[in-house]
């Protein structure tokens, strides 16, 4: 017979990006407007930074917020930051052909880093066990994403940290997608 280990009470099951992000279709639908781009050029730009988003984040609680998710804080702060961005000419002082020119990089810009800005920090106050059929382990979130880990579950306890490191660079290479850091990096 073989050991099966059972999550603990309050463990939440892993979900996909759709699944998570189901109950958020008005904010992405706010978000897709806000950026001004193409359909095409949301899906295959800002739509995949939000699916890899959630599917990392899934449901962990915001620390600001405790009975708010930390994808629906980072979702509202995307927003917030779009809205501003919306008469900012940017960047400041350049001339007016180049803010044309680059406008939609500079819209993506405050985009994801209102995504992803500090979030190293933030997933390190927590401890996150992830758990499968017969096995459990910390989860370190610079190396996956709780399902590309092969998690069924995972269970979220606070943790108080007094120096935490910043690993939102190693975590947003996997988030950011190719086609946008190519863009980003021109």
């Amino acid at each position: 017979m073989a050991l099966v280990l059972r999550p603990p009470a309050g463990a939440t099951a892993v979900a996909t990006a759709a699944a998570l992000l189901a109950d958020h279709k008005a904010t992405l639908a706010a978000l897709y407007q806000l950026t001004g781009t193409s359909a095409a050029q949301f899906d295959a730009l800002y739509r995949p930074l939000v699916e890899r988003l959630a599917e990392w984040v899934q449901r962990l609680p915001s620390l600001i917020e405790p009975k708010q998710t930390l994808l629906s804080e980072r979702l509202f702060s995307a927003e917030r930051a779009l809205s501003r961005r919306r008469g900012v000419f940017l960047p400041p002082g350049a001339e007016p052909e180049r803010i044309a020119y680059e406008a939609d990089v500079w819209t993506y810009a405050v985009f994801s880093i209102a995504l992803l800005r500090a979030l190293g920090p933030t997933l390190a106050r927590w401890q996150v066990t992830l758990y499968v059929t017969q096995q459990q382990w910390r989860w370190l979130p610079w190396q996956a994403s709780m399902q590309e880990a092969g998690a069924q579950y995972y269970h979220v306890k606070r943790r108080n940290l007094a120096n935490e490191r910043d690993t939102t660079p190693l975590i947003a290479h996997h988030m950011v997608p190719a086609l946008a850091q190519n863009w980003l990096w021109d």
